[in-house]
């Protein structure tokens, strides 16, 4: 059997060869050049078997001269556009901040999550274009993507995972976040409790959910099975599933006079929903958001929401990103931020509940 070439001998013409593309073809596609996505797909799938590394990447990366890291956002397979930049804007903006203050070029990218290879496919990509780190955001419980990349000694920061094995996390504190929200709950004196939660298999959404029962749980809260109801992060999905839920519960059911939202665009199709059906925040019930973007002091009442400092998550991993460059793959640095709680006019004291039909 004819051994494996190592990273320091495979050459783009072997990438070219396993891919069945011509050299110019598989140098287009390492190099974000004009080629379908077909095409691109099988060369940085030969690049991340060969592991290959360019001529000029193997330079740069041997001599310390790099001057750019990257940014990669790998989004779940239902998320809404709207949503993605609302949330994601505060971050990219402190991430190009960081890269800034740090004198590194930011390369900013979203990719969809779909993909089992894509720990692969990042790989080849850091090592065609010479990234000096790699900073990432996987919203998927799925670890393979960071196996991957660290098994390939990939110079890596990870977003908003604080159980990552990477040696470089940021994360927020999502156990605060929700504890700030069940806490004021409980402060005006509400018993009963639903949540209208994030989709199945999205990490935050889960990490979320579990604080949720377990703070509840801390301030004597009672929460039944029945009044946590899965959507997913958009003002339809809020208001259909909230709607759903009103419309099939039974009349004699007692009706938490508190809920929580997954985010804030949740919170405002299930503001939707009970308009519709002449329920009013917080008379009938009162309501929180997360994550506190702009809409969030739209809606009518504007809602009380956790906030999330974004832009502080991507200043800080890029600094973090930065002294990877520095000092080398083996950095190692965890920073938590913490959320805090934007009060508005959605939380109310329970009174005596009326009919929800």
């Amino acid at each position: 059997m004819t051994p494996r070439r190592t990273t320091a001998t495979v050459r783009l013409a072997d990438v070219a060869i396993r891919a069945g593309v011509s050299i110019s073809t598989a140098s287009q596609a390492l190099n974000g050049g004009a080629v379908a996505a077909a095409t691109r797909a099988r060369v940085m799938d030969a690049a991340a078997a060969l592991r290959y590394v360019p001529r000029a990447s193997a330079q740069l990366l041997r001599t310390g001269q790099v001057n750019e890291i990257a940014l990669r956002v790998l989004t779940s397979p239902t998320s809404v556009e709207y949503s993605e930049a609302s949330f994601f804007y505060p971050l990219v903006r402190g991430a190009l901040e960081g890269a800034s203050q740090s004198r590194l070029h930011l390369s900013i990218q979203f990719m969809r999550a779909e993909s089992t290879d894509a720990g692969a496919r990042l790989a080849a990509e850091f090592r065609a274009r010479a990234f000096g780190a790699l900073i990432l955001l996987n919203q998927w419980e799925a670890p393979a993507h960071i196996i991957e990349l660290q098994s390939q000694d990939i110079p890596l920061v990870v977003i908003n995972d604080p159980g990552s094995l990477a040696r470089n996390v940021v994360a927020i504190d999502e156990v605060l976040g929700v504890s700030l929200a069940v806490d004021e709950f409980a402060h005006y004196g509400h018993q009963l409790v639903g949540y209208v939660t994030g989709p199945r298999g999205h990490r935050d959404a889960s990490a979320r959910l579990a604080a949720f029962y377990r703070r509840c749980a801390e301030n004597g809260l009672q929460v039944r099975g029945s009044d946590v109801i899965h959507s997913e992060y958009s003002i339809e999905s809020g208001a259909r599933a909230f709607g759903d839920y009103l419309d099939q519960r039974k009349p004699d059911q007692p009706f938490p006079t508190a809920w929580l939202a997954a985010d804030d665009y949740v919170a405002a199709g299930m503001l939707q929903a009970a308009a519709v059906r002449g329920l009013e925040v917080p008379r009938d019930f009162s309501l929180i958001g997360y994550d506190d973007i702009e809409i969030a002091q739209a809606t009518t009442p504007p809602l009380t929401s956790v906030k999330l400092p974004m832009y502080t998550v991507g200043f800080e991993a890029a600094l973090a990103a930065a002294a990877v460059v520095r000092g080398g793959s083996q950095t190692t640095g965890r920073k938590i931020i913490h959320p805090t709680l934007s009060r508005r006019l959605s939380v109310a004291p329970p009174i005596e509940p009326r009919s929800t039909r």
